[in-house]
């Protein structure tokens, strides 16, 4: 049974980190956009 609980335990954690990744991923692609637009003076 712990093995078990085990298993059915991974899928979240698995969609929370997939989850985080993509978050971090997204912010960071977000700054890079946002300084290259200042760095144009507001065009993109």
């Amino acid at each position: 049974m712990l093995w078990f609980n085990i298993r059915a335990n991974q899928p979240p954690n698995l969609a929370k980190c997939v989850i985080f990744c993509h978050t971090m991923i997204t912010l960071r692609i977000n700054r890079a956009w946002k300084s290259q637009v200042d760095l144009n003076d507001g065009k993109p």
